[in-house]
């Protein structure tokens, strides 16, 4: 019994799911954008602040930023309560405390029933109470194919879930996509596909801190999505655009969803296709999924996707998804991104100054026509309009990066003529073509 229970298999039921979740996808929002005001007595920066790094204009850049980590944390109060108690009977295994390790074992199964890997536990301490093979050092070439394959999956998922244990990202640092955040935005999501693990962080008063971690199940062909159906997840910077409820959706999605941008405008580009990629959980009859089983979007259990969507803002939520997250000191961050805020510097004061020739040099020459790129013409003409208006310092700046074959980078920042008490949501998409930094899409959002 125990064996079965270890190696039950989750129903395919995406395919089964997949139509009856199609009307709730096309309902999701795609990305907006609000409106944005200036301060009534703005006034023009002097020459020491127009110089400073662009994370001082109302954001905060890795500078401010702080890491709660170390080996104790990996059971932070947002990770999940069963998670927490599979890695505490893992350390009381190592200790030698076998008795307790099977007591915790059986208390872990009865409250979690759907939660395989404790089963798969609780059968190995009981197997190895009685001299046998537990269930999971059974061969697969004993089983049938789907046990065997079961199995595996099984194993790969308490690797990545001890290795969260084990390799904790290191104190005072955040990834290197983390470039600004807001004053506006509370909180950003991480994914690291190598490690199956989602990380969430919230603005304090000492900067952003890693305030949980979580175990996510991700496409079944991995990640680096290209095509619609081909059950991967995209690599790149996506934002929240939307929250579902549960009882909105097919069983498939647990207890709700959180929708993202995709394709933003680099995966338009680059001719990339698909839709519906979403932050879901579980179905109920299940507690988690294999690390690779979804059809493309990252998959949580349900206690941790409850906290998640209770706890980010359901539209404008920064989620960087990236092959291997970077962990570096806030000081470092620029130079682990090709120096890319020196060249956001160097744009912001060529359209301040009113240099068209300048400014265009920062564009590129052609686009997509699906990702609507302005082509250097009408940049010129509505960037730099014949009486040159001078602006503020960007509002509410964000700035987040990643990596597919070429280097990119999302910027987003409220836009405020001089002297102006109102203005526009400005979003900027670039790309480092091996030589320098150019903007492959410009448009406003709000």
């Amino acid at each position: 019994m125990l064996l079965s229970a270890a190696l039950a298999v989750e129903a395919p039921a995406e395919a089964r799911e997949a139509r009856r979740g199609e009307a709730a996808k096309a309902a999701a929002a795609r990305e907006g954008g609000r409106g944005l005001r200036a301060p009534a007595q703005a006034r023009r920066p002097s020459p020491v602040a127009r110089a400073a790094p662009l994370a001082a204009a109302g954001s905060v850049g890795l500078a401010g930023a702080t890491l709660a980590a170390g080996p104790g944390s990996a059971a932070s109060a947002g990770s999940a309560q069963a998670e927490a108690r599979l890695l505490a009977i893992h350390r009381l295994i190592g200790e030698g405390r076998m008795a307790e390790a099977r007591a915790q074992a059986e208390r872990l199964v009865r409250d979690y029933p759907q939660f395989q890997l404790g089963h798969m536990l609780l059968g190995d301490l009981l197997s190895a109470q009685a001299g046998r093979f537990g269930a999971s050092s059974v061969l697969p070439s004993r089983l049938n194919a789907a046990q065997g394959e079961a199995l595996l999956q099984l194993r790969d998922e308490a690797r990545q879930r001890l290795l969260a244990l084990q390799d904790r990202p290191p104190a005072g640092r955040l990834p290197s996509a983390f470039l600004a955040l807001p004053a506006t935005v509370r909180h950003a999501v991480a994914v690291d596909a190598s490690r199956h693990r989602l990380y969430l962080f919230e603005r304090s008063e000492r900067g952003l801190r890693l305030v949980a971690d979580h175990y996510v199940s991700l496409g079944k062909s991995g990640v680096d999505k290209r095509v619609e159906g081909d059950q991967r997840t995209p690599v790149g910077v996506y934002f929240t655009t939307s929250r579902l409820d549960g009882k909105q959706l097919a069983d498939l999605y647990g207890t709700g969803a959180l929708t993202l941008n995709y394709p933003n405008e680099v995966d338009r580009l680059k001719g990339r296709t698909g839709s519906g990629i979403w932050l879901h959980g579980t179905p109920a009859a299940n507690y988690a999924r294999a690390p690779l089983s979804t059809d493309g979007c990252i998959v949580l259990s349900n206690p941790d996707m409850q906290r998640l969507m209770q706890t980010v803002a359901p539209q404008g939520t920064p989620v960087v998804v990236a092959h291997k997250l970077d962990w570096v000191l806030p000081e470092a961050a620029e130079r682990s991104n090709r120096g890319f805020g020196e060249a956001l510097r160097a744009w912001w004061q060529a359209r301040d100054l009113g240099d068209a020739s300048r400014l265009a040099a920062f564009y590129a020459a052609s686009a997509s026509p699906l990702a609507e790129a302005p082509t250097l013409r009408r940049v010129s003409a509505r960037t730099v309009p014949d009486s040159p208006q001078r602006f503020q310092s960007p509002k509410d700046l964000s700035i987040f990066t990643w990596r597919d074959q070429l280097d990119h980078a999302v910027v987003t920042f409220g836009d405020v003529g001089r002297g102006a008490r109102t203005g526009v949501v400005r979003r900027q998409y670039w790309t480092h073509d091996g030589q320098r930094w150019r903007i492959v899409h410009e448009s406003l959002i709000g």
